[in-house]
């Protein structure tokens, strides 16, 4: 599984079931998808 961010969005590469996982995952933790990538790209 890969993890991209971009200013613009963020690219999963891997299997569905393990992004959707990764995806709920990252709901618990932040609101936004902005604040998201904020952390991952600080």
């Amino acid at each position: 599984m890969r993890l991209y961010a971009q200013r613009k969005g963020i690219v999963i590469c891997g299997k569905i079931k393990d992004a959707r996982i990764l995806l709920a995952e990252y709901a618990l933790m932040y609101r936004t998808v902005q604040e998201l990538i904020g952390k991952i790209l600080n």
